[in-house]
């Protein structure tokens, strides 16, 4: 019957030809077997592996796709579809018939909403999604009752919907880089979340029923419009770290004292005048890192040696005189506390920043593009925690340990990558 037509160098490009290969792909892919079609699409794309009806995993990841072959939403067994790093403009709805689907990448395409029928896909646990043109997520999707992660990172979005709430499975959520305004009044539901970030949008205000998220362990809400924390926040008892840097507030609520597991608090570049006296009181009795750097303190409020685990703070640029930052600074020293300083580069919107993140509940410890000033500086950056996502390599093995993983990669291509890893040291060695 011969393979479907495939686009030849210098042929039209116009809407009118795409539409007629098209169609006269869909006349000659409709009269053959799903095996004979299969087989084509391997042959099309030269892909690496043989696609089978029986396939459970589908890489067509950076195949130059404008549009996903209609044969893949035939394999029922698929539980993998990797389509990162196309020029995807929309999922069909037939999206909905891989109801064996477990992770769906659909990275760096240029996707402006997601189907529907997502909200059928009831084995789903991992969606990976950043870096396209996203204004929202389906309601629907609430029906993805198995979902655990979520990163979508890098979109056009402003609101989350409701049903993202009915989710009860969700461990991750990831929303760097988008536009969110606010985040839904329900999402304490979500008591299975332990890691949320929301980095670099234009959130004015958090929903009192944040403190209902019981396991939650990191919060990262820098570079936002915040002027105030909800009360509430001394609900999250698990929490460990908690990251504003770069909003407006000027106050943090006393309930922030029952955080007895915090152990880094990033509140650089904000408003602070005073902090909570709770907090001065050692009440964060686990504190380890505290950030203060690029506010309004006329003074410290507390000796360092109130928290016996505290050993790194940043203290410059606020409204102390020089004999109240060298009392400070005393102080310090005298509980043995690294005074740390430290300037931040913005390092999720440039090109220095490519990341890939990850989908699946995984803790991230921060990395960012930093300008040090000073020595100590210098020494401090890799052990400093702040509210930038770690880069990830695509489909990576997340350890087990730190949650379920995002991606699954394939064993053979680990086996390789390792090995050219290895010769590439040999070669350096000798």
């Amino acid at each position: 019957r011969g393979a479907p037509p495939r686009p030849q160098p210098g042929a039209a490009t116009t809407p009118a030809a795409r539409d007629e290969l098209r169609g006269q792909r869909a006349i000659l892919t409709a009269a053959m077997s799903l095996e004979e079609a299969l087989a084509h699409l391997v042959n099309d794309l030269e892909l690496d592996d043989e696609l089978e009806p029986e396939s459970t995993s589908v890489d067509l990841e950076a195949k130059g796709l404008t549009e996903v072959p209609m044969a893949i939403f035939e394999l029922q067994c698929c539980e993998e579809l990797f389509l990162a790093e196309n020029m995807l403009t929309v999922l069909p709805e037939e999206l909905g018939n891989l109801e064996a689907l477990q992770d769906l990448n659909v990275t760096k395409n240029a996707l402006t909403q997601l189907p529907l029928s997502l909200g059928a896909l009831q084995q789903l646990q991992g969606l990976v999604c950043y870096d396209n043109s996203l204004v929202s997520l389906p309601e629907t999707i609430g029906g993805c009752v198995s979902l655990q992660g979520i990163n979508a990172n890098s979109n056009q979005m402003q609101l989350l919907p409701d049903g993202l709430c009915n989710c009860l499975a969700l461990e991750g959520i990831y929303c760097d880089s988008n536009a969110l305004l606010e985040l839904p009044e329900a999402i304490g539901n979500l008591v299975n979340v332990d890691e949320m970030s929301f980095n670099h949008n234009k959130l004015n205000i958090l929903p009192p029923r944040l403190g209902e998220m019981a396991n939650l362990r990191m919060l990262r809400l820098a570079h936002n419009n915040l002027a105030a924390l909800p009360a509430s926040i001394g609900g999250c008892t698990k929490l460990k770290g908690l990251f504003l840097d770069f909003n407006r507030l000027s106050r943090l609520p006393e309930e922030i004292g029952q955080l007895k597991l915090l152990e880094d608090l990033n509140l650089e570049d904000n408003s602070i005048v005073k902090l909570p006296k709770a907090l001065c009181k050692g009440s964060c009795e686990s504190l380890k890192g505290l950030y203060l750097q690029n506010n309004k303190l006329e003074a410290l409020g507390f000796k360092p040696k109130l928290m016996p685990h505290l050993r790194k703070m940043s203290l410059g640029n606020n409204a102390m005189s020089a004999q109240a930052r060298a009392e400070a600074e005393a102080d310090l020293a005298d509980a043995g506390v690294e005074s740390v300083t430290t300037r931040y580069k913005d390092s999720t919107r440039g090109g220095s920043a490519r990341r890939e993140g990850r989908a699946r509940g995984a803790t991230t410890r921060g990395a960012c593009a930093c300008e040090e000033v000073g020595a100590e500086a210098c020494a401090a950056r890799a052990e400093r925690p702040n509210s930038i996502a770690e880069p990830m390599p695509r489909r990576a093995d997340v350890d087990e340990r730190d949650g379920p993983r995002a991606a699954r990669r394939r064993e053979p291509r680990a086996a390789i990558n390792l090995a050219l890893a290895l010769a590439a040291v040999g070669f350096l060695e000798q």
